[in-house]
């Protein structure tokens, strides 16, 4: 309801604004109007009467309160509660935040030890790992009884642990900055990052064959180059090709893009520095890259190599998502997150990878050494379509399972399905690959953007008839496919613990991206 009538509404609203003298509806009553006709409708008490059953039932099953998403030793800050979290912001000091939102796309802010929420996070979604790799403490409560306790205590200094399954947050007998300077740092606050810059290449386009010798391609398109020799034949890698670093600029020089070339000089030499409205110099140069004309120098030989990997012939959305992907350099999220690392803008070599899109019946997330629970177990996270619905944590579960690494028992279900839409696509998808991801000390995954040429499309699930749910033994084939194909990316990957994306389709299963686990 929100997301299709909340649009409409701000637009009536603002023309009947400035229609009528009394400048009405007022702007507040405009932005709650499509959640108050939700409260309003059956829907909601429908909700409320569900919420309760969940929490008998939870009670039950004897299942917690909480859902461990990212654990560390045990942390002190003060606790603040936001109604989202902004990875922008700056915190006075060591602090526990309560967030009422997590959507998944940001970036916990300098400052953070731990976060809490009583949104669902997925345990391999891109916030998770990044909480993760900075030694954040993440959690979800499911109690709202629990979460109100816990509110209660605001303003104070806490301690934040997990204890036999629960976390434990409870005033702290010392306050935070103290001796115990572990509890009140996350792992890498003010721990700097050095990123290797390569030369750009002279390229535009190169081939899989040809992406091993290539300096200007990044780490996920040599990955996953060395894995297709490595792999046992029933595991399937699409295609790969690279726009290496170094193109961007070669467009930037061209005849076409002079007057934008000079002022992408001027705003990235300003973002080099510490300037007080980053956010709105930021939305100018992604804007300046998402117009930047083809130049008809380069654009036969591009073109050509765009459709020979299976773009249709003639069909020039494949630039806007090229561009979209450089532009991402300079998102908000990546610029804050950056800098925080000690990572200029400038230190930031964007090449692309470009791969056809698998149609996806089923995406995956496996971290082959379980993130949060027995090491001796892999973890794994499944929805249906393609996986942006799982690494962006859209609204709902998805389907998890822990399964033994050496295979001596089946997986294990330990979550159900519970994600509202699932996404699919077709044609090609434009990847970042930047120097700045996939490093063992910096939270890189998810910074930059992944495109797709041609608009992907939502529908809404129904469970019912789902063989993920209700086919047993399909699920388990599917379950155990995935655990061995997590194995053997693993082994062929040099034997270290793995980050694994990959889909199942046409009874097929497919490694999209693999990197070392953080």
């Amino acid at each position: 309801v929100f997301v299709k009538l909340q649009p409409r509404a701000e637009t009536l609203g603002a023309a009947l604004r400035q229609a009528t003298p009394e400048a009405l509806p007022e702007a507040w009553a405009v932005s709650i109007f499509s959640e108050e006709l939700a409260r309003g409708g059956p829907g909601f008490g429908v909700s409320l009467l569900l919420s309760t059953y969940e929490k008998q039932l939870r009670k039950i099953l004897g299942a917690e309160a909480w859902q461990m998403v990212s654990v560390t030793d045990r942390r002190l800050g003060k606790l603040v509660v936001v109604p989202e979290m902004r990875g922008e912001d700056v915190l006075d000091g060591a602090t526990v935040l309560l967030t009422e939102k997590l959507s998944g796309e940001e970036d916990p802010p300098e400052g953070a030890v731990a976060v809490l929420t009583p949104d669902a996070v997925d345990v391999l979604s891109h916030v998770a790992v990044r909480a993760r790799t900075m030694g954040i403490f993440l959690a979800t409560c499911f109690d709202a009884d629990v979460w109100e306790s816990v509110r209660q205590l605001t303003g104070q200094h806490v301690s934040v642990s997990a204890k036999a399954g629960a976390v434990m947050v409870e005033v702290a007998a010392e306050a935070a900055g103290g001796a115990d300077t572990a509890a009140t740092s996350a792992g890498l606050a003010g721990k700097k990052v050095t990123v290797p810059r390569p030369a750009p290449s002279e390229e535009l386009w190169v081939q899989e064959d040809a992406i091993s010798a290539c300096k200007a391609a990044g780490a996920k398109s040599h990955n996953l180059v060395a894995l297709r020799n490595a792999l046992p034949d029933w595991i399937q890698i699409p295609q790969s090709a690279v726009v290496p670093y170094g193109v961007l600029d070669r467009v930037l020089r061209s005849p076409e893009n002079a007057t934008a070339a000079r002022i992408y000089q001027e705003i990235s030499a300003e973002l080099s520095g510490s300037p007080a409205a980053a956010d709105a110099r930021l939305q100018e140069i992604r804007k300046l890259i998402h117009g930047l004309q083809p130049p008809a120098q380069l654009m036969p030989a591009l073109q050509a190599a765009v459709e020979a990997h299976g773009a249709s012939a003639g069909d020039a959305r494949w630039w806007e998502a090229l561009t979209a992907v450089w532009a991402s350099s300079w998102n908000d999220r990546a610029y804050h997150a950056c800098r925080r690392a000690g990572i200029q803008p400038s230190d930031v070599a964007m090449a692309v990878l470009v791969q056809r899109i698998v149609p996806a019946e089923y995406s995956f997330v496996v971290h082959t050494r379980h993130p949060t629970g027995d090491p001796s177990e892999l973890y794994a996270e499944i929805v249906l379509g393609l996986g942006e619905v799982l690494v962006g944590n859209y609204a709902g579960r998805a389907l998890a399972f822990a399964a033994p690494r050496d295979g001596s028992a089946a997986p294990r279900v330990t979550c159900l399905p519970s994600k509202g839409v699932a996404m699919s696509g077709s044609g090609l998808i434009f990847r970042s690959d930047s120097n700045a991801e996939d490093l063992e000390d910096f939270a890189g995954a998810g910074l930059f953007d992944s495109i797709t040429a041609r608009e992907t499309s939502e529908r809404v699930l129904r469970y019912a008839g789902e063989p993920l749910v209700d086919d047993a033994a399909f699920r388990e084939k599917l379950l155990k496919g995935i655990a061995s194909l997590s194995m053997a990316v693993e082994k062929a990957a040099g034997g270290g613990p793995q980050d694994i994306e990959g889909c199942y389709a046409g009874g097929k299963y497919f490694v999209v991206q693999t990197r070392p686990q953080a």
